[in-house]
């Protein structure tokens, strides 16, 4: 009976953790109303529906950031931008801390990130793999420029 007992907790300890990760889904969480990402006949969405709101999430982030205006090169900031397949950033903005609402900046570029994700999921992408390193960026004419 013991041996009975030790084998289903083996087994429920080798089951259990795999049943979590299939659990663990992203969520693509609409911005606003207008960027529906669920296609009409199903509840999941389509490939071509998630590149959709990548785009108007990246139109958003750079009307959020509008001119990356600035007096300093200390508000000068790099944003990361979407996801490589093999994870990393695919690329970065620049952006200002003086005239950017940093807390919804940051929330897009989350939602990006994880739309990105979901697409290179779905789609079986492939990357270069390379880690691209944050540019630095500086205050040139008024503006948040690469360095």
């Amino acid at each position: 009976m013991k041996k009975h007992h030790l084998g289903l907790i083996i087994a429920l300890t080798l089951i259990l953790p795999l049943n979590a990760c299939s659990q663990d889904r992203l969520e693509v969480k609409p911005h606003s109303k207008k960027m529906a990402v669920v296609s009409e006949k199903s509840d999941k969405p389509t490939i071509e529906t998630l590149r959709q709101h990548l785009q108007e999430l990246k139109k958003e982030i750079k009307h959020t950031i509008g001119s990356a205006g600035c007096t300093d090169t200390k508000q000068c900031s790099a944003l990361p931008i979407g996801r490589k397949a093999c994870g990393g950033p695919q690329s970065y903005l620049a952006y200002s801390s003086d005239n950017t609402d940093t807390t919804k900046l940051l929330e897009l570029a989350k939602q990006h990130q994880q739309t990105s994700q979901i697409i290179n999921q779905l789609t079986g992408a492939m990357s270069d793999c390379m880690i691209a390193t944050p540019p630095v960026f500086i205050c040139n004419n008024s503006r948040c420029e690469p360095g």
